[in-house]
């Protein structure tokens, strides 16, 4: 800390500096005027680690309280954290690897050699820009990570520290309870005042009293009483002292009001969020077929369907035109509210082209769906449209024991003599981006025999993250586990895919929306 001449009644708290007294450490100082009369007589200064911070900001590395994803952090004016990044404590090279491209050399050399992201790891996002302006406010942002959050940020108003204060969460988690959002600020300036208070009372047994009156208030701070306001009549710089508390305390207290407010807000936008997609589900499913209306006309047969979300980017459809039975499983473009869109208009192309206009010849049914989606998506520039689906189209001539297949990427699997046939899909999606030269999707045709067992399905199953190794299951295992089941009632198939499922899922979050169909024709 600079030597400067401090005023009656003013302190100074100077930023972390590398220390050579202390071995090379950051210390962070903090710097008051004793008085005698009019005469300055002494200067205390207090020299702090960063180890009370560190501690405080990380939750003693309990992460419960803080999601799976969340985490609070300060930086500095030089953009550089003051506290340890959440995702270097848990895995420090899985955190570098996965960020090596990020920093420069320099920067990765300090973090590895010195072990820590204290004053070496670089945030400069832009909540961090925007607290060091001035504002505080929760927004969505990307971190240092590069990945989407709900970021609360506020400059952390310390007379001598351009601090900013971060608290964030990755979307996904961004309405789940706040947890202990609404205690940070509050615990760090408590911190703060217990320092200075405990070391002053080592430096002389003169101070004893008074600071002990600062030690109650601050445990009444604690307690969550904060209409608590100390009066002490004594040395000057005991009344400085004193007034800095109970600005804290109202400071905190407003503080903990906002986020208090921030929170129920959080709260009841996620509460209106959760109902809309719950109405959506009603309408989803509302537009899917019954599963037991498949038994109608294939009585060995299931639907095994399992959404990631609350509603899916997955659908499955089927409907006898005539002497045909069309049934088709597809994939949209990602998955929740967004797939469940696409999902919809799926249904509704294929009702207008089945049910109402009579194709059921599989390519013509995939020719068709590409083109309303093209139609659909005609306002929008063809290099910003990414939405489509991968799908599996089946039509069985009753009459003629006849299957015929056509598919964009999702391929049909059939069991025969104990032996699985891969009937392999076209190599491009229904969208509307298609290129045209590829708009031929391709007609198989396949003589059905007694006891052949046909699946159609979305990636979703063999792309589940989990297992011993957290490794997807992959579409070698998937086809062997259909094989070794097929030879079963399609109810017991069912159960077994949903036993294997969720085992191998176990504690990991599901990957993506589920679909398999498996069918005996007779």
């Amino acid at each position: 800390m600079s030597a400067k001449k401090l005023d009656k009644g003013k302190s100074i708290i100077s930023d972390f500096e590398y220390f050579l007294p202390s071995f090379m450490q950051p210390r962070l100082f903090l710097a008051a005027p004793v008085f005698k009369g009019d005469e300055t007589i002494a200067t205390l200064i207090l020299s702090l680690s960063n180890k009370s911070l560190d501690e405080f900001m990380t939750h003693n590395h309990n992460w419960e309280s803080f999601g799976k994803t969340g985490e609070s952090y300060v930086v500095g004016d030089d953009y550089l954290m003051r506290s340890l990044s959440r995702f270097y404590l848990e895995n420090p090279e899985k955190f570098l690897e996965n960020n090596k491209d990020s920093y420069d050399k320099e920067t990765y050399r300090k973090i590895t050699s010195l072990s820590t992201t204290f004053m070496t790891l670089p945030v400069k996002t832009e909540a961090i820009s925007m607290a060091q302006k001035g504002y505080d406010e929760t927004k969505i942002t990307e971190d240092y990570r590069g990945k989407k959050v709900l970021s609360s940020y506020a400059p952390l108003k310390l007379e001598g520290l351009d601090w900013v204060l971060v608290t964030k969460l990755d979307v996904k988690e961004a309405f789940k309870p706040l947890g202990i959002y609404n205690r940070k600020m509050l615990a760090l300036l408590i911190i703060v005042a217990l320092l200075i208070i405990l070391y002053a009372l080592l430096m002389s047994s003169h101070f004893l009293k008074p600071i002990n009156i600062l030690i109650s208030g601050t445990r009444e701070v604690e307690k969550d009483n904060l209409d608590i306001k100390l009066d002490l009549v004594t040395k000057d710089e005991f009344r400085s002292l004193t007034g800095n508390f109970n600005s804290m305390v109202a400071t905190i207290k407003a503080n903990r009001e906002e986020l208090t407010k921030l929170y129920e807000e959080i709260k009841q936008k996620q509460k209106e969020l959760t109902d809309s997609i719950r109405y959506s589900l009603r309408i989803q499913k509302s537009a899917l077929p019954d599963k037991d209306e498949l038994k109608k006309y294939c009585k060995d047969s299931f639907v095994f369907y399992k959404p990631k979300d609350i509603v899916s980017g997955d659908f499955y459809w089927f409907h006898k035109e005539g002497n045909k039975l069309v049934i088709i499983a597809a994939d949209c473009t990602g998955h929740g509210v967004p797939g469940s869109f696409i999902s919809l208009l799926g249904i509704e192309f294929l009702q207008r082209t089945v049910i109402h206009e009579g194709i059921t010849k599989p390519s013509e049914i995939l020719s068709k769906l590409r083109d309303n989606l093209s139609y659909f998506f005609r306002k929008i520039q063809k290099d910003e449209i990414k939405d489509g689906m991968d799908i599996a189209v089946c039509t069985f001539d009753m009459e003629n024991n006849m299957l015929e297949y056509a598919g964009a990427y999702n391929p049909l699997y059939h069991i025969r003599n104990n032996e699985v046939e891969i009937i392999k899909a076209d190599r491009f999606p229904v969208s509307a981006q298609a290129i045209r030269e590829q708009s031929s999707f391709t007609n198989r045709v396949i003589e059905v025999k007694k006891d052949d067992v046909f699946y159609i399905f979305s990636d979703g199953f063999q792309d589940q993250m989990g297992g011993p190794r957290g490794k997807k299951f992959m579409s070698k295992n998937f086809r062997e586990l259909l094989l070794s089941i097929h030879q079963k009632p399609m109810a017991g198939q069912y159960d077994i895919l949903n036993e294997n499922f969720e085992k191998w899922k176990s504690n990991t979050e599901q990957t993506d929306d589920a679909l398999v169909i498996g069918f005996k024709l007779f």
